[in-house]
């Protein structure tokens, strides 16, 4: 069965490139438009792995991944976003976030994160 990925991103352009990428590793992507709309989906479908954009309108990503931490959700989240890796990293934890990483991602980059996913 290919392991299924949420990718919550309010930029259609983001989630398209993303999918595109998973589609290569052979993933199931779903997609969400911000964080609301992408924690009703991860916990209806439990991914095996859920990539989240810290900087969405309505709920950003922290919020986001403390609210899936607080409803039961224990999968990885990777938070991601543009913003400078060494400022974020702290507060993704914080928020329950299993890791962090700066845009744009790169296939080398998600093959990773997937294979720790798959082995959890």
């Amino acid at each position: 069965m290919a392991p299924r990925v949420l990718i919550v991103d309010d930029d259609p352009a983001i989630r398209l490139v993303t999918k595109r990428l998973l589609k290569m590793l052979k993933c199931d992507p779903y997609e969400a438009r911000d964080g609301i709309e992408g924690e009703k989906i991860a916990l209806q479908i439990q991914p095996d792995l859920i990539l989240l954009d810290i900087m969405m309108p309505m709920q950003d990503g922290y919020e986001t991944c403390q609210r899936l931490r607080e409803r039961g959700f224990d999968g990885p989240i990777i938070l991601f976003s543009a913003l400078l890796r060494e400022n974020e990293r702290g507060r993704a934890q914080a928020a329950g976030a299993t890791s962090y990483i700066q845009k744009p991602i790169t296939k080398e980059e998600l093959s990773h994160y997937l294979d720790g996913a798959i082995t959890q």
